[in-house]
């Protein structure tokens, strides 16, 4: 009902209503004979827009219930803009009954039979569940190269009963372990020895690899927090080991070629894109070299739709202005689904995007730009990236992602790849719902400054890795005006032997305020260090503890001690004008971090981080943990902390302690720019361990 309304209200305010209908012929745009394609109606909209005479109102286009399928992204550019007069509107009928896919059907399913060139290779005991398709003899030959770290681009997928399907792997679930690591002198970035090559496996499962064409590994090869994608180059049945595609002793290609940081001695990872793993429901192979899909279905969804990705994206914007898009879905595609570019008052409402090669959706550089009320999910990177605003001048973008039903993204780039991916000034996250991935749930890239992260749900996240938070910053002084406010973390737990936290602001970050957040269920809820950050007002319960701190640098000369700080962090804080306005009156603790730099002293007590007015129950250890190793002192010092006016429940109330965000208020929200409602999800377990496990200190 509430669709139709809007629908009619559209209608009515229209100075221009366009109708397209994927099995329209010679249509004229009108209702009763719509445009067949896009590339009518996008003509249609031009032409209007551009037409003096036309009255002002909305330039609508109504796309009927159907399915659209396109084999390159749509693209509009400045030419399809709307104007201030003429707002252009493409809006599906109904919310949800139009699919605009980069995919198309599999040919023809037969049973897997023993004339087949690869009979040899699927093992005995799952023959018989086998399907095979031949693409080739259907004239499909584009299956692009399996993505791997750096190498190749985006690739054929498999989509069935509307969820991408696991290419062929080893184990099936979990990972396996490096066996062995060969010591070298060569060092990775981090200063530290490593084998810069491949690894030594255990058991015999790998070594009947060695004719695999195109195999490929997955997993965190020497860090807890940063997993590759990496070609196998060779396998030794012999020595048991695997060395990776390229890269060999120069570090210059290594980024390009596999794992950056090497290889370590158990640490998890596992094969995939390997025939001889096809032997589990969900599983498929595409044999690039003979054109062929091999598949074992999914138990109990025999007559679900199935489909090949075949263009890389869906929708792709190029500098266009006063556009909106209303109830689609882009699926099935091997990149990106939505990508904007450039644009100004661009809005994306009531989508789903889905099954997607890449990121679901890119804003980059973008201006007063909105995606609100979507559901995203199954993505193989993240879910939306958005760049905007200029952090230099702190002149806002008000790029927002808001509302919206972020889930299961992160599937084959483990780390680094959120719901949410943050670059810029005035930047806002608010009212999503996030969870379900292998890593970070939100993440502020450096030289972020004034954006919000609020009223933003965050559950099942890190569910693959360690020492990672469900919203990360890191390694910058000058996050500036950054507030992490009213949200929900929840059910974030220990898997590795690396701590995972709700609030990471990592390497000595500085200039966040985390305020008014509830916190239930997590290992750590905010970890930070002693400079220029604030923690209050909010509410632990649960939690293995409230808050760890650590990075002091209180004494003279800290600030500039390479064993403490990144080279990276000095040069982006002396970029900044921090004794001119507006930076001296907004941020004056950037200057008092200056004067104790060029005078070589104790930093100013006024540069602290604050952590006042929390409240916890139920915490493991101590509320508050301040640690201590070989680099940072980092036991209590009131150069670097101040706390004050926390209770534990049960307690007096902190003095001016704020009423709390109501729970129902956070997360996703019943309006008419919803995609669906209700919004169901559930908490995912991985590891439930509350334990801090502070490895640094052993």
């Amino acid at each position: 009902m509430i669709a139709t309304i809007l629908l009619s209200a559209a209608v009515a305010n229209a100075a221009l209503t366009v109708h397209l209908k994927s099995s329209a012929v010679n249509g004229d745009g009108s209702e009763s004979a719509p445009f067949g394609t896009f590339v009518e109606a996008q003509a249609a909209v031009r032409a209007a827009v551009a037409d003096a005479s036309l009255p002002p109102g909305k330039v609508v286009v109504i796309v009927h219930d159907g399915t659209y399928r396109v084999n390159k992204a749509v693209e509009f550019n400045k030419a399809d803009s709307g104007t201030a007069a003429h707002p252009v509107i493409w809006r599906a009928e109904n919310k949800g009954k139009v699919r605009i896919t980069g995919g198309i059907p599999v040919p023809k399913l037969s049973s897997l039979a023993d004339s087949d060139p690869n009979w040899k290779r699927i093992q005995k005991r799952v023959r018989g569940n086998i399907l095979v398709a031949n693409l080739k003899a259907t004239g499909i030959s584009d299956y692009g190269e399996v993505k791997t770290q750096g190498l190749g681009g985006p690739y054929m997928e498999l989509v069935y009963g509307d969820k991408p399907q696991t290419l062929a792997r080893w184990p099936n679930d979990g990972y396996a372990e490096i066996a062995d690591a060969e010591s070298s002198t060569e060092q990775n970035p981090e200063k530290r020895k490593f084998y810069p090559r491949g690894f030594k496996y255990s058991g015999d499962r790998p070594s009947y690899w060695v004719d695999e064409p195109e195999a490929c590994m997955n997993g965190f090869f020497f860090y807890w927090w940063a997993a590759h994608r990496v070609a196998v180059g060779s396998i030794d049945p012999d020595t048991k080991t695997i060395l990776q595609k390229g890269g060999g002793d120069d570090r210059s290609k290594r980024p390009n070629a596999g794992s950056i940081w090497g290889y370590k001695k158990g640490q998890p990872w596992y094969g995939y894109n390997i025939l001889r793993e096809l032997d589990a429901p969900g599983e498929y192979y595409i044999d690039r070299r003979i054109g062929r899909l091999y598949f074992w279905p999914p138990k109990g969804n025999l007559k679900a739709g199935a489909e090949l990705t075949m263009s890389e994206g869906v929708f792709a914007f190029d500098g266009v202005e006063n556009v909106s898009l209303s109830g689609f879905v882009f699926e099935n595609c091997r990149g990106v689904a939505f990508a904007a570019r450039g644009c100004k008052n661009v809005e994306v409402t009531a989508c789903a995007l889905r099954n997607v090669g890449g990121w679901a959706a890119e804003m980059k550089g973008c201006q007063d730009c909105r995606m609100a009320g979507c559901d995203i999910a199954w993505c193989n990177e993240g879910g939306v990236a958005m760049t905007g605003g200029d952090p230099k001048i702190l002149a806002h973008g008000n790029v927002v992602v808001e509302n919206c039903h972020i889930h299961h993204f992160g599937r084959m780039q483990l780390t680094y790849c959120g719901g949410v991916d943050a670059t810029g000034c005035g930047l806002a996250v608010r009212h999503n719902t996030i969870h379900d991935g292998p890593h970070l749930g939100i993440i502020l890239r450096n030289i972020s400054r004034e954006c919000e992260v609020s009223w933003n749900e965050l559950h099942s996240l890190c569910l693959e890795s360690g020492e990672m938070g469900a919203f990360y910053a890191g390694r910058d002084w000058t996050l500036c005006g950054i507030r992490v406010e009213a949200n929900w973390f929840h059910d974030i737990y220990n898997l590795r032997p690396q701590p995972n936290r709700a609030v990471m602001i990592d390497d000595g970050a500085a200039g966040l305020t985390v305020v008014s957040n509830w916190f239930t269920r997590v290992s750590e809820g905010v970890s930070l260090s002693g400079i220029g950050n604030v923690v209050e007002n909010n509410v632990f319960m649960d939690c293995g503890v409230a808050i760890t701190g650590w990075s002091c640098w209180k004494k003279p000369g800290d600030l500039t001690d390479p064993r403490m700080v990144y080279q990276d962090m000095l040069d982006r804080f002396a970029a900044i004008p921090v004794h001119e306005e507006p930076w001296k009156s907004r941020y004056p603790y950037l200057g008092l971090i200056d004067d104790a730099i060029k005078n070589n002293t104790v930093r100013d007590p006024a540069t602290r981080t604050a952590i006042r007015k929390n409240i916890w129950l139920n915490a493991t250890y101590a509320p508050v943990l301040h640690f201590s190793g070989k680099i940072w002192d980092g036991l209590y010092s009131p150069v670097a902390w101040l706390e004050e006016n926390n209770s534990e429940a049960g307690q007096p109330e902190p003095d001016g302690f704020a009423t709390m965000p109501p729970l129902y208020k956070i997360g996703v929200q019943n309006t008419p720019d919803r995609a669906t409602w209700p919004v169901l999800h559930s908490v995912t377990i991985k590891g439930n361990s509350l334990e801090p496990c502070y490895w640094w200190l052993k």
